[in-house]
């Protein structure tokens, strides 16, 4: 995804797109979705919408260390490349439950800026605490610059992977 800064997006509907709210704030803090998302394959797509949570304060999560599971946002494509290339279901994990989200095996995937434009990623992490009651988790993933906006995964019994939640 390209506004400026680099950040990870992951499609989760046909033309819809999950990453971080701070990814799509300028320095300045105006909010700044304009830009294009570029997937794995090479394909593209112009974001032409955002919404983020009301109650989403980039400012606060800039110059704090607060901790509120609002920094996400969902985006909407100028074209339903998610038909064309696949796109993952979003799953409540945390809503099932503290033990059984901590015993998940988590995945994550992105583009740090430690990797250039090689994507990274983690196998079998996991979440060390839930803030209940905050939208959030702790993990244990080696994340980064760049991450921001990756999803952390989960696989089903099936092989399919779910979108858990969005990196920081």
């Amino acid at each position: 995804m390209s506004a400026g800064g680099s950040c990870t997006a992951t499609l989760i509907g046909a033309d819809v797109l999950i990453t971080a709210a701070h990814c799509i704030h300028g320095e300045n803090g105006q909010l700044n979705a304009a830009g294009e998302f570029v997937a794995g394959n090479g394909q593209r797509a112009r974001i032409t919408h955002s919404y983020i949570a009301e109650n989403f304060d980039f400012r606060r999560f800039n110059g704090t260390n607060e901790i509120d599971g609002l920094d996400w946002a969902l985006l909407r494509l100028d074209r339903r490349l998610g038909d064309e290339i696949g796109y993952m279901q979003v799953l409540d994990l945390t809503g099932r439950g503290t033990p059984r989200a901590r015993t998940a095996d988590l995945y994550q995937a992105g583009f740090s800026w430690d990797t250039g434009e090689h994507l990274s990623g983690n196998l079998a992490c996991h979440i060390v605490a839930v803030q209940e009651g905050e939208n959030t988790f702790a993990h244990e993933c080696d994340t980064t610059r760049g991450d921001s906006g990756s999803p952390f995964m989960v696989r089903s019994s099936g092989g399919r992977y779910s979108v858990v939640g969005t990196d920081s």
